[in-house]
């Protein structure tokens, strides 16, 4: 349910809108195809240093990592509302937390457990790492 102010009978496809859609994203595919080419065989021959001991972070790396969590709530704002995600953010609390109130309405789906299988395998696989 995405409460599309619309309704379901006026939904139709543009044939014109979707054909610019396809053009655009065909375009830009070939402009990210086009300067992978060219930059990659220059960027894979490239001498790096590997990191022998700790160093503090340097104001560049503050800067990055916080401009990509900028970028994270910048894609969270264009998304749908935060009541859209709810049901989605409470089964995820319900799966993770040791209580049994709201486990209920969660047993009978197989939601509950594909959750309990993601989280067990991802701490498997930080265990193994």
């Amino acid at each position: 349910d995405f409460r599309c102010p619309y309704y379901e009978a006026e939904a139709k496809t543009n044939y014109y809108n979707r054909l610019n859609l396809f053009l655009m994203c065909g375009s830009f595919f070939l402009i990210v195809a086009f300067v992978v080419s060219y930059s990659w065989p220059r960027i894979k021959d490239m001498p790096y240093a590997e990191l022998q001991y700790r160093t503090k972070m340097s104001m560049m790396d503050i800067f990055i990592v916080v401009s990509i969590c900028l970028e994270g709530f910048q894609y969270m704002s264009i998304g749908p509302r935060f009541d859209f995600y709810a049901n989605e953010i409470a089964m995820i609390a319900y799966t993770l937390n040791l209580s049994q109130r709201g486990q209920e309405s969660l047993l009978n789906g197989a939601i509950f457990w594909i959750m309990v299988d993601i989280i067990l395998g991802l701490f498997a696989g930080f265990c193994i790492a």
